[in-house]
């Protein structure tokens, strides 16, 4: 019987899923000089890219082994739930978005005032500078204006509500000890800046 299992990863500030197909299994085997308990075979990779979407767990969370490395969170689905988070990932076109393109998110960005929307485009600019190399010397520039203005926005956001603006935000990998890797960054009304980089749970403390 064929079983489905999806893997979500946190990979250069964006959301990776990974459909595999595999088997259970119940064994034990040594990695990196310690013994993990296995509970899941990852046979073939079926699919791998990157997407905001998140899916809805169908079962408890498994450790998994493909022969080369361990995965701590991992999900089976149905092959029906497969075939449609596949059939939708190979609609994702990595676009190539042309210099013009990358000057009209810096615009918004300049007027942009939530956090959570500017990590939004600052994401996909991240990947245009990364994978463009031709990039002009004045689109690059706009993107360090843009961010810049961004932060402005969100200091004087600050200064009218008297207290400190988020304005970086970053959920990374998972734990079960310490909770969720963040990363966070605040403007004061003054200017002064704060970034928090730790584990959720220890954070809390």
């Amino acid at each position: 019987m064929r079983r489905y299992y999806v893997v979500t990863e946190y990979r250069s500030y964006a959301r990776w899923i990974s459909i595999y197909e595999g088997h259970l299994v119940d064994e034990t085997i040594n990695f990196c000089n310690a013994q993990i308990q296995i509970n899941a075979r990852l046979d073939q990779l079926l699919i791998d890219k990157k997407s905001n979407d998140l899916l809805e767990n169908e079962s408890g969370k498994l450790i998994a082994y493909d022969g080369r490395n361990i995965f701590h969170e991992v999900y089976e689905i149905d092959e029906e739930k497969a075939q449609e988070v596949i059939k939708s990932l190979e609609h994702v076109v990595e676009e190539n978005y042309t210099e013009k393109e990358l000057n009209r998110i810096c615009s918004a960005i300049k007027e942009c005032n939530d956090v959570c929307e500017f990590m939004k485009m600052y994401n996909t600019i991240l990947n245009i500078v990364q994978n463009n190399l031709t990039l002009s010397d004045i689109a690059r520039i706009n993107v360090l204006n843009s961010i810049n203005a961004f932060n402005d926005n969100m200091q004087q956001i600050a200064k009218k509500k008297n207290e400190k603006q988020c304005i970086f935000c970053v959920y990374g990998d998972t734990d079960e000890m310490r909770g969720m890797r963040i990363i966070k960054e605040y403007v004061y009304p003054d200017g002064r800046k704060e970034k928090i980089d730790g584990w959720e749970y220890e954070l809390k403390r």
